[in-house]
């Protein structure tokens, strides 16, 4: 018996991993048969799915641009770029300008110093409401638990 790989949904975590999976296929990779479990034949109730052909063609158009990417800036360009066109028929309130920011700010803080990067609170890119700092730094409390983060310490 041959191995087989379920995917359970075409939303942007399945998209994304059929994508990656593609991806490994076409340098090489020995990858399994995939096969996507899609309750409807379209994603969201609003996007009739394509055919087979122009999925692999838009695939292979994000692969050639993300295979040129040269710094972690692009890469954040890149990845911005995708999940808008991922959700750009979907109702997602998300501001992908705000979460481009934040991630770019991140890296940033990242390069700084990569024991305090956690310190920095980030705009929710859905109600824009900027979180407020925590509490203890990062590097103190060792603990990203929503639990010690609520009840302050």
């Amino acid at each position: 018996m041959s191995k087989r790989i379920s995917v359970i949904g075409a939303g942007h975590c399945g998209l994304s991993q059929l994508r990656a999976f593609q991806q490994a296929r076409s340098k090489g990779a020995d990858v399994p048969e995939i096969v996507c479990f899609e309750r409807q034949s379209d994603w969201v109730g609003r996007i009739e799915f394509p055919s087979r052909e122009e999925m692999e063609e838009d695939a292979a158009q994000w692969q050639a641009r993300e295979e040129a990417l040269r710094n972690p800036m692009e890469d954040i360009d890149f990845q911005t770029d995708y999940c808008k066109d991922l959700s750009a028929a979907t109702d997602y309130a998300i501001d992908w300008g705000v979460q481009s920011d934040n991630f770019k700010a991140w890296e940033h803080h990242k390069d700084e110093d990569i024991a305090t990067c956690r310190d920095h609170p980030h705009v929710s890119p859905v109600t824009g409401t900027k979180a407020p700092a925590h509490h203890t730094k990062w590097w103190e409390a060792m603990d990203d638990s929503m639990e010690t983060f609520m009840n302050g310490g």
